[in-house]
């Protein structure tokens, strides 16, 4: 299979295989979790240790993308993945749990920068060393979120299909994908000059990446969006939960398809409008408003209409701020440490993945589960997306 796909078609192949799995759990990960005994507030812990796990492995795997392989980052990534997968079917409580939670977020942190950066550095390859334009750079990433939406649609509306779901139910699907993408791997991706043009030590590497990234006011400014973006988890933590006691669980596959036509929507606007006509600061403000704004209405509405209409423009906003971001920093970052400047700025966005729900537990450990309290901890989270998208208007950079 050498070279026998692009760049563009290898990249979205692995991700199909990525995304595939992993949507098929969404549906049903937290009522799986609740089975074993997990409560809604240790849910929320778990995914405060989760962040904190990625957010101490980034910068390292960074660091070792850029300085051997991004191939092989991608290689020990789908390795890792798999092996979270086998210890979440072979849970039985907590501490199970977070364990497994802990390795798919190792495995995660290595993969999701690395691929980001080996598309870019190959498709340079296949361009005669000649990098991405923003035209192509525009409908890489539209295209990649709107399959990327198709494929969850579609994985995750068949997963809340399954009847009486089991942890091996959930979690085969992403150890399969994982496998596949090894082989996708080992075939096609080595074969692409994936590595920087300018090898440096580990201390040179990192040392560039920080200086590269403070020296650039809109990476600090992008950075801080996605900071904003990440006070969502505690959305998506509860989601199924509100929305199971709005509509019933034998409903809940046509809001997962409906919660993520929106998304390929998004992305296929940022494809098809993104290059040249929009505002790249104002459009991803934009679309870190439209969340913001639709989780303080879901935060106090019963009527099932309107919570379902809300729910498609968060999603809308979700489609769009994903590709437009990737864009916004593939047009500012240089190859040589493109994965270790990555890291940094996931790293420093995923701080408020820890806080916010690590806050959630110490303040609604002793609540009892259920709606009211989902409400409560959505308004808090609206709150402070909005002010801090004040902040971030405000503070934004005149110039690139």
């Amino acid at each position: 299979m050498k070279k026998s796909l692009t760049v563009s078609q290898t990249y979205f192949l692995f991700m199909f295989f990525f995304d595939f799995g992993l949507s098929w759990c969404s549906t049903t990960l937290v009522p799986g979790l609740q089975k074993l005994g997990i409560t809604m507030a240790q849910i929320g812990l778990m995914e405060s240790i989760f962040w904190g796990f990625v957010l101490v492995s980034e910068i390292p795997s960074g660091l070792y993308a850029d300085r051997f392989s991004r191939v092989r980052a991608l290689f020990v990534s789908s390795v890792v993945l798999c092996v979270g997968g086998v210890l979440y079917m072979t849970a039985t409580g907590f501490v199970h749990a977070v364990i497994a939670e802990l390795t798919l977020g190792v495995g995660m942190s290595i993969g999701g920068n690395s691929l980001r950066s080996w598309v870019m550095s190959a498709i340079a390859h296949e361009q005669n060393d000649q990098p991405a334009d923003e035209l192509r750079l525009t409908k890489l990433f539209g295209t990649s979120q709107v399959l990327r939406s198709a494929v969850a649609l579609c994985a995750g509306a068949l997963g809340a299909c399954v009847p009486s779901p089991t942890q091996v139910s959930i979690w085969l699907p992403l150890i399969i994908g994982n496998l596949l993408n090894l082989g996708l791997v080992v075939t096609v991706m080595r074969h692409y000059h994936e590595a920087p043009r300018v090898h440096l030590s580990h201390k040179e590497t990192l040392k560039k990446g920080f200086a590269h990234f403070v020296n650039n006011k809109a990476l600090i400014w992008i950075m801080v969006s996605a900071s904003i973006f990440g006070m969502l988890v505690p959305y998506y933590n509860y989601w199924t939960l509100y929305f199971r006691a709005a509509v019933g669980e034998g409903n809940m596959s046509f809001v997962w398809i409906w919660s993520f036509l929106p998304v390929m929507a998004g992305g296929w606007m940022v494809r098809r409008f993104g290059h040249g006509t929009m505002s790249e600061k104002g459009a991803i403000i934009a679309t870190l408003v439209l969340p913001a704004l639709s989780v303080a209405v879901l935060a106090q509405t019963d009527c099932v209409p309107t919570q379902i209409g809300v729910l498609a423009l968060l999603q809308l906003g979700r489609g769009m701020f994903q590709p437009l971001s990737e864009i916004f920093i593939a047009r500012r970052v240089e190859d040589s440490v493109r994965t270790t400047t990555l890291a940094i700025i996931s790293t420093l966005s995923k701080v408020v993945c820890v806080l916010f729900p690590a806050l959630v537990y110490q303040l609604t450990s002793d609540m009892p589960d259920g709606v009211p309290l989902i409400r409560m901890i959505w308004t808090a989270t609206s709150s402070c997306m909005i002010v801090s998208l004040c902040m971030l208007w405000l503070l934004r950079p005149r110039s690139s």
